[in-house]
This record gives structure tokens, C-alpha cells and sequence, in this order.
């Protein structure tokens, strides 16, 4: 298995208990409607800590 494989199924398939049994896909596609802004700002701060090489609580 290829690293690319594992994200893909890690992201599109595999359903994880802290996010109420839901991919992480389709939790990134809910948060980023309209209705969650809290939510999206928090994903994006990750990403952003991400990028940078650290993680911040």
C-alpha cells in the first residue's frame, strides 16, 4: 500500500470514533457551509499550524 492509498483511505473510508463515526471528508465538507464558521475557523488554524510545522491548542 502507498502512502497515497493510506491518506485516501484514511480521509474517505475509515469512520473515527472522535468524529461521531463520520469520515473525515465528509466532517471538512459539513464544517465548510455557511453554518459553521466557528468551525471552519478552527480547521483552518490547524491547517495553517500544520503548515508551518507545529501544532497549537
Amino acid at each position: 500500500m502507498r502512502l497515497t492509498d493510506y491518506f485516501e483511505f484514511y480521509n474517505e473510508e475509515w469512520r473515527h470514533q472522535s468524529l461521531g463515526y463520520e469520515t473525515p471528508s465528509v466532517v471538512y465538507q459539513i464544517a465548510m457551509t455557511d453554518s459553521y464558521p466557528d468551525l471552519q475557523y478552527s480547521i483552518a488554524k490547524t491547517f495553517f499550524a500544520l503548515s508551518r510545522g507545529n501544532l497549537i491548542g
